[in-house]
């Protein structure tokens, strides 16, 4: 079962991530069917998935949802492109101010994980949790300089940048500090500690 934390309407990114991730697909692919209608877009599978009703059969639905992206010709996508996409989304929705700054990082970790210690999301898992220690305290220790005045700022700011920078698609971390941390999670799942 995937997490909801995505409290705007589903997207093409959010689809593509969460068929990249393996979610199960059900009433988000109906409205964003829905979604794409309303927009112009046409085909029979954007029909037939926006007509679909519960109880759903994932397989069912999945193969309408991989008709309809392929229709926009966005059938194969790598794991490391559909999370960054959804994660720039979500970013600019943050900084246009349509999606809460708390919720926006929570989604960002949750992909941080899911897509396997993406490197390029590592500073929003950090900020998420500098955020939340701020809302309980006076003090953190993840992010160098953070406050309760200025996260907000610190985390827009940090958006911002990853919208203007032109950095290579991101890849599965393989590096030496992605290895670790695969490496401790892993021991604290085994310690129950999380």
């Amino acid at each position: 079962m995937q997490p909801d934390v995505d409290d705007l309407p589903p997207t093409t990114a959010r689809i593509l991530a969460d068929k990249a991730l393996m979610r199960t697909c059900g009433q988000e692919c109906v409205d964003w069917a829905l979604g794409m209608l309303d927009q112009g877009h046409d085909g029979e599978a954007f029909c037939v998935l926006a007509c679909m009703s519960p109880p759903y059969n994932h397989f069912e639905m999945a193969e309408l949802r991989d008709k309809a992206l392929s229709s926009l010709n966005l059938g194969d996508i790598q794991l490391s492109e559909a999370l960054w996409g959804y994660a720039k989304e979500t970013m600019k929705a943050t900084i246009k101010g349509e999606k809460d700054v708390g919720s926006a990082l929570n989604l960002l970790r949750i992909l941080y994980f899911e897509g396997g210690f993406l490197q390029e999301l590592q500073d929003s898992y950090l900020l998420y949790y500098a955020y939340m220690d701020l809302q309980e305290s006076e003090y953190q220790y993840y992010w160098d300089g953070a406050t309760r005045d200025n996260i907000n700022q610190i985390v827009l700011q940090h958006f911002t940048s990853c919208l203007t920078e032109d950095s290579p698609m991101i890849q599965r971390t393989q590096s030496i500090p992605g290895k670790w941390i695969s490496y401790l999670w892993g021991i604290c799942k085994r310690l129950k500690i999380s």
